[in-house]
């Protein structure tokens, strides 16, 4: 096979998302391409350490794109897509390319799901397809980043923070906000 993609079973208890992962890149001809949506768990540092070594052994992580929130919805699962090269241990001296890919322009509606109700998703599948094949780095929304087995394969954890979207209205409803938790929790003492 050239290419496969996988949606491996969540939360199993005889095998982690990755091993599936691994047994999918097995199948592939060298340098097939493999897919998968997996939970955002397995994109951290600290879990799963030796199967992420496995893989980085035998495969190329060529990049990890961070999905909406609520994709999935109404289940919470947090997810990120990998694409992966088989059967070429991976360099980490070459960069992989991290995308965050949060919001793909769908709104929630009662008995819907979520939905394109701006029609918006067409030309935001465009940008985004375009910032992977063309390596782009866009401040907010991608970045290139040399990583090992050890460490976190996510866009958060090396993305640059584009502070020219931020108003006086932002930083006054975080701190709304921040103020409305410390009331709930019984914390406004701890200000002082």
């Amino acid at each position: 096979m050239d290419v496969g993609l996988i949606n491996p079973p969540y939360s199993q208890k005889d095998y982690v998302e990755l091993e599936f992962v691994e047994k999918l890149l097995e199948f592939l001809i060298p340098r097939g391409l493999g897919i998968a949506v997996v939970p955002m768990s397995c994109a951290i540092g600290t879990k799963f350490r030796d199967v992420r070594e496995r893989l980085f052994k035998k495969h190329t992580l060529k990049a990890v794109f961070s999905m909406p929130d609520d994709i999935f919805y109404p289940t919470g699962t947090n997810v990120c897509v990998m694409v992966w090269e088989a059967h070429q241990p991976h360099d980490s001296k070459q960069k992989t390319f991290f995308g965050y890919y949060k919001n793909d322009g769908f709104e929630k509606r009662k008995k819907l799901g979520r939905i394109d109700v701006n029609n918006t998703w067409e030309d935001i599948k465009e940008k985004w397809l375009n910032l992977y094949f063309n390596k782009e780095i866009i401040i907010g929304l991608s970045c290139m980043k040399e990583v090992t087995h050890k460490d976190e394969w996510l866009c958060e954890a090396y993305l640059e923070t584009d502070y020219s979207q931020l108003t006086q209205e932002n930083f006054e409803q975080t701190i709304k906000d921040y103020l409305a938790y410390l009331i709930k929790n019984g914390e406004l003492n701890e200000i002082k």
